[in-house]
């Protein structure tokens, strides 16, 4: 019974610790739209989770790590955070008739206001660079085979939910 008991307050403990931690959740609007969400792990950082669902048929995902660069006090109300982070991306896109596949590495950098009650609006950019793969030859991508540089850089607007 002892080793139950202290087994539930250590898991106790931990859920209060990880569900305490400031979070976000809510969409980016970009070249399609994201589903974002942000999970502080301390004052200093915080992990970025986004599934894109661009415009035309296709799905996204990326992950950073972003580090809070400075929080500037621009007011007597809400915050400021300017944050900058790398991580991974990756994804597929079937547009009229040309597949492609990307995988590569995702940075992010991004200028948040959260206000008094819990809304976040934030700004950012998340270029991702990496390989492209599959038939299709559209935008930034270049290469002479079906594997190629893939360059990703659009800007974003985004609203979430801060709990």
């Amino acid at each position: 019974m002892k080793k139950i008991t202290i087994t539930l307050t250590f898991v106790l403990i931990t859920f209060v610790a990880v569900t305490a931690q400031p979070r976000a959740i809510g969409a980016r609007l970009t070249y399609g739209l994201s589903v974002s969400y942000q999970h502080y792990l301390n004052d200093r950082g915080f992990i970025q989770a986004d599934l894109d669902i661009p415009w035309f048929y296709g799905v996204g995902v990326a992950g950073t790590y972003n580090w809070i660069i400075a929080q500037p006090q621009w007011g007597n109300s809400g915050s400021w955070d300017f944050y900058a982070g790398v991580g991974l991306a990756g994804g597929g896109y079937l547009f009229r008739g040309w597949n492609m596949g990307y995988a590569g590495v995702a940075g992010n950098i991004g200028l948040s206001y959260t206000f008094d009650f819990p809304l976040q609006i934030a700004i950012e950019e998340r270029p991702i660079l990496g390989a492209r793969f599959g038939n299709s030859y559209f935008g930034w991508w270049g290469g002479t085979g079906r594997v190629g540089l893939y360059l990703d850089f659009y800007p974003a607007l985004a609203i979430r939910y801060a709990f």
